[in-house]
């Protein structure tokens, strides 16, 4: 439980009196200490984001999980492992399952067959915390709304009913090792309003909302109950360049919001703060998503849908700060950005981007000499 203190109120106070020469009397200020609950905190404000690529040294060459490096990580609390960030908007679900020699190109960055598909994933963070739940960016922009319902049926079916006629995926799923149900969130894409990323499609709030009711229609025809989460205007050139961005970001959140409060659990949040800007880039911007949802939102939707931060993380913007991103500096601005969103009513899961890859942001770095907590 957050509880709302006076600590910092009373050290600006002091800094403040430091500062002038004019004298403050007790009767200046009032003090009052409140026991007020801001919100109630549980483990899913501590979840990880992962790629696949960055999964491979924990699986041998015959796909079988390697005991050996699951021994480092084994009981370390993921909580929540969401899979993945740009990259889902290539990725082909369906040809990174089965033996290695039989999986087509996924793609995922580079043009090559990859040892960690979906079912290398769950087993490897299964066996890291057999606790952990699972978050799914869906690839909105080169996939199918028919693949993403597989996909729904491959996860969460208990395979005693063949949805699509054609293959039954949940009994696939339970053929390839993985015999229970797992539990997702759907993420509807990837900063999908930023169009420097989007190399094949330019997505318009409209263009998103009508390509994200299809893939709810579709995997709701699977799971009835399946809970989902839509993006907010992530691009962050609202903050370098605002005047040109507010009108554009605002409209983006509205229109999502007024076209998917009612099939949508989450809005998404990304946030990246630097070196020298850290907690005040979240701040900026995490008020247009507030102010959006408090503006848009229904009142029996006001309270049900939350933030979700799928990604935050800091961000080594040059080689001068990349060494600077695992140091104690590194750290400090993550935990400012952490410490900020605990105590924000709205926000109720956060994913740290990201596990373990080659960028300095990783809650794990590995060496030539073995793998160390950052």
């Amino acid at each position: 439980m957050i509880k709302k203190y006076v600590l910092p109120i009373l050290t600006a106070v002091v800094c403040v009196c430091f500062m002038h020469t004019q004298t403050v009397f007790a009767d200046d200020l009032r003090v009052v200490v409140s026991d007020e609950s801001i919100k109630e905190v549980n483990s899913e404000m501590y979840g990880l984001d992962f790629t696949f690529s960055s999964l491979s040294n924990f699986v041998n060459d015959d796909l079988s999980i390697n005991q050996d490096v699951i021994q480092q990580f084994e009981g370390y609390p993921i909580t929540n492992s969401r899979m993945m960030g740009t990259a889902s908007r290539y990725f082909r679900w369906k040809n990174s399952i089965g033996p290695y020699d039989e999986r087509g190109y996924m793609g995922y960055y580079s043009f090559v067959r990859e040892k960690v598909g979906i079912i290398e994933w769950i087993k490897i963070i299964r066996a890291i915390d057999a606790d952990a739940t699972f978050t799914f960016s869906l690839n909105l922009e080169t996939d199918t709304a028919a693949n993403a319902a597989d996909l729904a049926e491959f996860l969460t079916g208990d395979g005693t009913v063949n949805y699509n006629g054609g293959i039954n995926w949940a009994a696939k799923r339970i053929e390839l090792g993985i015999e229970e149900p797992v539990s997702v969130i759907w993420e509807l894409g990837n900063e999908t309003d930023q169009s420097s990323f989007n190399l094949i499609y330019n997505f318009s709030s409209k263009d998103y909302v009508k390509v994200a009711k299809k893939y709810i229609s579709a995997i709701r025809e699977i799971d009835p109950d399946a809970e989902f989460a839509a993006h907010s205007a992530t691009n962050t050139l609202a903050f370098t360049n605002p005047e040109e961005q507010i009108e554009n970001r605002t409209s983006w959140n509205r229109t999502v919001l007024t076209e998917l409060q009612d099939d949508i659990d989450y809005f998404i949040f990304h946030c990246y703060g630097n070196i020298s800007q850290n907690v005040l880039k979240l701040e900026y911007n995490l008020d247009f998503a507030i102010s959006d949802m408090k503006e848009v939102l229904k009142p029996e939707n006001s309270e049900r849908i939350k933030l979700y931060f799928t990604e935050f993380s800091v961000y080594a913007d040059t080689d001068a700060t990349n060494a600077r991103g695992y140091q104690l500096e590194g750290g400090l601005v993550v935990a400012e950005m952490l410490n900020r969103m605990l105590v924000v009513p709205e926000i109720e899961r956060a994913n740290y981007h990201n596990f373990m890859n080659p960028h300095t942001r990783a809650a794990f770095y590995q060496s030539s000499d073995g793998v160390y907590k950052t």
